[in-house]
């Protein structure tokens, strides 16, 4: 008998052995199953950063081209304003040309622009529009005008 209680308590101390591993086995997975909830929780917010990352993005791309656009138009109207320039500047020079010469035939005098008198005052561009000669000059002086005020 002594025998058969020697392999019940080698069966016992076995069992016990079992059921404490068990426990540890148990409480080691209900903690995987935590972190799994972590990390799925830590994957679902990184989503939603990201999406609203590409929302921001998308949004940046529309405005750079929008600001692309509008700058393309202001130096589209630069341009313009340049070539009216340069026009209003052969203008002159072709008008001033004949009074250029004196009736002794000397050297021809440097070519001057045809601008207002500086004051000691800051200029107005609003006043004495009638000072430039051409419609050009006029609308260019109102847009200095115009940007000046803003």
């Amino acid at each position: 008998m002594e025998m058969n209680m020697f392999l019940n308590l080698i069966i016992i101390l076995l069992l016990v052995a079992a059921l404490i591993y068990a426990m540890v086995l148990n409480h080691r997975l209900s903690s995987l199953k935590e972190s799994k909830r972590e990390i799925l929780q830590a994957v679902q917010s990184f989503h939603e950063v990201a999406r609203s990352a590409e929302v921001m993005l998308s949004q940046i791309r529309q405005s750079s081209q929008t600001i692309t656009e509008q700058l393309k138009t202001e130096m589209n109207k630069a341009s313009l304003l340049r070539d009216d320039l340069v026009l209003l500047m052969e203008k002159t020079t072709s008008s001033s040309l004949p009074s250029i010469f004196n009736e002794s035939h000397n050297k021809p005098k440097p070519v001057s622009y045809i601008r207002p008198r500086k004051s000691n005052t800051e200029h107005n561009f609003g006043e004495n529009l009638d000072i430039y000669q051409s419609e050009a000059e006029r609308e260019l002086f109102e847009a200095l005008q115009r940007l000046k005020g803003s």
